[in-house]
Parts: structure tokens; sequence; C-alpha cells
């Protein structure tokens, strides 16, 4: 009988909970078939015990500016949850002209969950659980 492997990297699990974390980059995705263009928005935990761990927050976003890529450009509405969670953590954010640079070298309380279901809400077994940061709390440095 052939070998059977994993392909890609196992996400990190961690507890749910508010982390300290800094932006680390962000990259834009076009989902396949028609599928919603995103923003993958990933930062580093800094907090003891799990220092270095990298997750990701995925936005909806309205368009993709040119190709997919890291730090590639992408539109916003103003109703979005991204835009949302940007003004409320950046006094500097403006509809205007949004932009992520004030989020580089600063610090970051963020809110950690544990995705339990798949993309058909069906319920995940606990070794395909996986973390990913739920919102941006506040700016801390």
């Amino acid at each position: 009988m052939g070998d059977i492997k994993i392909i890609g990297s196992t996400p990190p699990s961690i507890e749910p909970g508010e982390y300290t974390a800094v932006y680390v980059f962000h990259e834009t995705s076009k989902a396949a078939f028609g599928g919603k263009p995103k923003v993958y928005l990933t930062f580093r935990l800094i907090d003891p015990g799990v220092f270095g761990v990298e997750l990701f927050a995925a936005f909806n976003v309205r368009e993709i500016t040119g190709k997919p890529k890291r730090y590639g450009g992408f539109g916003l509405s103003r109703r979005q949850e991204l835009t949302y969670q940007l003004a409320k953590v950046l006094p500097e954010f403006r509809l205007d002209r949004p932009t992520l640079k004030p989020l580089v070298h600063k610090t970051l309380k963020v809110a950690v969950r544990t995705v339990v279901k798949d993309y058909k809400q069906r319920s995940l077994p606990l070794q395909l659980q996986y973390s990913v940061i739920d919102r941006m709390i506040c700016i801390t440095s």
C-alpha cells in the first residue's frame, strides 16, 4: 500500500484569548470560481509562551488591484470589517487615503479564536482545528 502524506504546513492552534502582537505583512488573494477577493493580515504574537507564533486575520475586500501577492493592493468599502477595525485602532485612519502603514512598528492587542467549523459549517475534528486573529482590539505602543 502506498504512503500518504499531508501537503502543506500545519496551522498553529493556541488557547483562545487576548494576546499582544505585531503586524508582519498582508497578502491579497482572489478565490477561484467567483469567490470573494480577500486580504490576509499576518501578525506575530510576542507574549511569553506563544512568542513567535504567526496567525492571520482574513477580511473580504471590495477588489484586488493588480495581481494577488504579498503586499498587494486592494480596495475597501466604508462598511467592510477591515475598514471598521482599522478606523477603531488607528486614530490617524482616513477614508480618503486608507493605508496599513501605521500598523508597522506598532504593538497591538488582538483577540484570537479557534476555528471549529469548516466552510460547510461541519464541525472540525480536534486535530484539524486552528487559531486565527478574530479582531484587532487596540494599539498598545
